[in-house]
């Protein structure tokens, strides 16, 4: 999915990227850790994995999956007599 925003967190550092056309993002260069991944678009809901070990001079894949966030498509307020 294209345009997701994706950060990943550490005691060491932040990065921030967002998913390209293909919906594929890359982080460079991260220093070894254990990191938090966070994605969120508009209109989906937002996710959180935590635990993700970064070993030096290594490539990890990790598959994130959005799902739609629901809608408000209208407000019911009652009166009571």
């Amino acid at each position: 999915m294209a345009g997701v925003t994706i950060t990943v967190t550490s005691p060491s550092q932040r990065s921030t990227v967002q998913s390209d056309a293909s919906g594929t993002y890359l982080f460079l260069s991260l220093a070894p850790d254990t990191y938090t991944i966070e994605a969120e678009k508009t209109g989906f809901q937002p996710i959180s994995i935590s635990g993700i070990v970064v070993f030096a001079d290594q490539t990890q894949a990790v598959a994130l999956h959005l799902e739609k966030s629901l809608k408000t498509i209208a407000n019911v307020t009652s009166d009571r007599d």
